[in-house]
């Protein structure tokens, strides 16, 4: 298969210092498909480059500054927008690997509308990440259309099946660069809690939710901590490793005070 009959969408917004990377590996996709934020940058001229489809990312999902508020709202621009009936996402600054095109060739070329969870290793430091405590770390980011009804969520947005959906797994996947230092992660992840805080009144039943979902999580990477001590293989350091974690409790800590606030 010379050509593999899918489209390939990416987001972006300013993203001329990681979209080369991106998009090399997705040039034998019969579609890229950029949505694209106002970027101000050399980004269209890339996308430009590598004979991508370019379309404007809906105001009406964005911030004023032009930062994405409701990602599920773009997610479903791109597959609206997309001609081919098999679909693989990526964030701007993912690579596909080399195993991981050849492994979403083998499944279109088997016929069965299928939904995939693909899994997702870091890179840092120029080194894959064999190690960690995210691990496994699978996504649904490769199916067929006929296979989801949309994107839901306004941030870590994800597809919802259509019923009876066929579900099933790739060996291989995407790569995940880790850049800049953890205080940038973490000012990425507080802007992540503002968009999900703005979008919901926080209720008792939402609070508990948070705290439960956050609690399920530290316990899960505890025990993979553990685990991984008797393991080898290359790791991240620690304060990457448990940005999550961070995540989780600092949500519920905003979402806490937000609820006794109002």
């Amino acid at each position: 298969m010379d050509t593999i009959p899918a489209t390939v969408a990416v987001l972006t917004h300013n993203s001329e210092k990681v979209l080369s990377k991106a998009l090399a590996g997705v040039t034998d996709f019969s579609e890229i498909l950029i949505c694209d934020g106002e970027s101000v940058d050399a980004t269209r001229e890339i996308a430009t480059s590598f004979l991508a489809h370019i379309i404007a990312q809906d105001k009406m999902h964005l911030y004023p500054d032009g930062r994405i508020k409701d990602f599920s709202g773009i997610r479903n621009q791109t597959l609206q927008a997309a001609h081919e009936k098999w679909f693989l996402f990526l964030d701007d600054d993912e690579e596909l690997s080399p195993e991981g095109k050849q492994a979403i060739a083998r499944a279109i070329s088997t016929e069965v509308p299928t939904a995939f969870w693909v899994p997702r290793l870091y890179r840092y430091e120029g080194k894959i990440i064999t190690c960690s405590i995210a691990y496994p770390n699978k996504q649904m980011r490769f199916f067929h259309k006929d296979t989801v009804l949309r994107f839901e969520k306004p941030v870590h947005e994800r597809v919802v099946l259509a019923p009876a959906a066929r579900v099933d797994a790739l060996e291989h996947g995407i790569i995940v660069p880790i850049q800049g230092s953890v205080h940038d992660a973490m000012l990425k992840s507080d802007r992540y809690i503002n968009a999900e805080l703005s979008r919901y009144a926080i209720t008792l039943k939402l609070l508990v939710k948070y705290f439960a979902h956050a609690l399920k999580i530290s316990l899960l990477y505890l025990y993979r901590f553990v685990r991984n001590l008797f393991r080898h293989g290359t790791r991240l350091p620690l304060s990457f490793e448990f940005l999550p974690l961070w995540y989780q409790w600092r949500l519920v800590s905003r979402a806490t005070k937000q609820y006794f606030h109002t």
